[in-house]
C-alpha cells in the first residue's frame, strides 16, 4: 500500500505520536466487560491474504488487551471477539500508525468506544448520527420479514413503505456528513454505498467536492475508477476493448465477438448471488447461444497468489457447470483489469452489448431483467 502524503502537520502531529510517524505502528489497548481472557481478534483488508483479510489476535487478562503491529497507511479495520460459540460482536473502526482505545462489553462491541483520532474522530460522529435510524432500519426490516411469512400483505404493504421512509433519512444523513467532511479519510468509504446504482451524474460531484488528498486514497480511488468505469460505458457506448487468455489458455478478444449479442458477467467464485444467478444464465444460454448470443465470463478472486485465484476459479466453474467462455481478470491485471476498466465495484453485474459491440444495457444483480431485452432483440 502507498503511504498517504498528510496536510495539515500541526493537526496531525498532536494526534499520531512520533514513534508511529516513524515505524508505522499502532497500539491497540482496550478494557471489554464480560471478554474475559477470551481471544480479541483484529481483521483488516490484505490482498496478500488467501482471504482478502488479515487476522491477528491476543487472549485478554481480566477483559483487559493489548494489540499492536505496523500498517503503512490507515485502512478499515474490524475488531471481534468470540465469547462464546454463538456470540459474534464487531466494531468497525480506522486502524492508523497511532494509538487507539477501545472500551465496550463483549455482548455488543459494536456500541464500544473508541478514542477520538486524527482518523476514528469523524467515523465516530458518522456512527453516531447513524446509530438511532440503524436500529429504526432493523426493526422494521425484522418486522417486514415477519409479515412475509406470515403473507399478511397489509402489513407487508405498511412496512416496506416505512422502510422507504427510513432509508430516506438514512441517506439524507449520509449526504450531509458527506458535504460537512471534504477532509475526512472516512468519507470516501461512507461514499461506497452510492457505487452499486447511483448515476455518475450525481457520483461525481460528489467525488470532485472532496480534498484531492482524500481523492487520492484507497476508498478515493475505488470511487474515481467507478467514475470512469461508469463514463466509459455508458449505454451507446462502444465496449472497452479487451485481450485475455481463457481457462484453456486460448487468447480471447472482445473484438472478434462482433456480429454477436455478448453478455459480459462479471463474477467470483465467493459471490453467493453471481452463483445463484449461474443457472439461470444457463438457461438463456441454451435458449439464445445458436441464435448469435455469446456470453463471456469474467472472473474476480481473492487470493494470496494467482495460483490460489485460479484454483477457486476453475472449482467454481466445474461446480456450477458453466459452458461459456471463461476469463480471469486477475490474470494480467497489471496491464489490464476488466473489472477496473468497466467499473465493476458490485458483483454481480452484467453489460451486454450490441452486434457492433457498443453497450445496450448495465445490469447489478441476478441479471433477469435481461430476459425481456433478449426476447426484444433476438426473434
Amino acid at each position: 500500500m502507498k503511504k498517504i502524503i498528510l496536510t495539515g502537520l500541526l493537526g496531525l502531529l498532536l494526534n499520531i505520536p512520533l514513534w508511529a510517524q516513524k515505524n508505522n505502528g499502532y497500539v491497540i489497548t482496550g478494557k471489554i466487560e464480560n471478554q474475559g481472557n477470551a481471544k480479541v481478534l483484529l481483521g483488516y483488508p490484505d490482498k496478500s491474504s488467501a482471504n482478502g483479510m488479515h487476522i491477528d489476535s491476543v487472549a485478554a487478562v481480566d477483559g483487559f488487551f493489548t494489540l499492536q503491529g505496523t500498517i503503512t497507511e490507515p485502512t478499515l479495520a474490524y475488531l471481534f471477539t468470540k465469547v462464546r460459540s454463538k456470540n459474534m460482536n464487531m466494531q468497525q473502526f480506522v486502524l492508523s500508525p497511532t494509538r487507539i482505545q477501545i472500551s465496550g462489553d463483549a455482548k455488543n462491541l459494536d456500541q464500544a468506544k473508541l478514542s477520538d483520532d486524527f482518523y476514528n474522530a469523524p467515523f465516530n460522529k458518522y456512527k453516531q448520527l447513524s446509530e438511532m435510524p440503524d436500529l429504526i432500519s432493523a426493526r422494521l426490516d425484522q418486522h417486514y420479514r415477519l409479515a412475509k411469512k406470515a403473507k399478511d400483505t397489509l402489513l407487508i404493504k405498511q412496512y416496506s413503505d416505512s422502510i422507504k421512509v427510513a432509508d430516506e433519512q438514512k441517506d439524507q444523513i449520509r449526504k450531509q456528513f458527506i458535504a460537512a467532511h471534504p477532509k475526512a479519510w472516512i468519507t470516501p468509504y461512507i461514499m461506497q454505498a452510492y457505487l452499486v446504482s447511483t448515476p455518475v451524474e450525481i457520483l461525481e460531484p460528489m467525488y470532485l467536492k472532496l480534498d484531492k488528498s482524500i481523492q487520492k486514497t484507497a476508498y478515493g480511488k475505488v470511487i474515481a475508477d467507478k467514475i470512469n468505469g461508469l463514463k466509459a460505458t455508458k449505454p451507446g457506448q462502444q465496449a472497452i476493448g479487451f485481450i485475455k487468455t481463457d481457462k484453456e489458455g486460448k487468447t480471447i478478444d472482445l473484438g472478434k465477438y462482433k456480429g454477436k449479442y455478448v453478455l459480459l458477467d462479471f463474477w467470483g467464485s465467493w459471490c453467493g448471488p453471481c452463483r445463484a444467478s449461474h443457472p439461470h444464465l444457463k438457461a438463456l444460454y441454451q435458449q439464445y447461444k445458436d441464435k448469435g448470443f455469446e456470453i463471456l465470463g469474467i472472473a474476480y478472486e481473492n487470493g494470496a497468489s494467482l495460483a490460489e485465484q485460479k484454483k477457486s476459479w476453475l472449482k467454481a466453474i466445474t461446480e456450477d457447470g458453466l459452458p461459456w467462455t471463461q476469463l480471469l481478470s486477475n490474470e494480467g491485471a497489471e496491464k489490464q483489469d476488466i473489472v477496473k476498466l468497466y467499473g465493476v465495484s458490485a458483483f454481480p453485474t452484467k453489460i451486454l452489448l450490441d452486434k457492433k459491440g457498443k453497450i445496450l444495457a448495465r445490469y447489478t444483480g441476478d441479471g433477469t431483467d435481461i430476459d425481456g431485452k433478449l426476447a426484444e432483440l433476438i426473434k
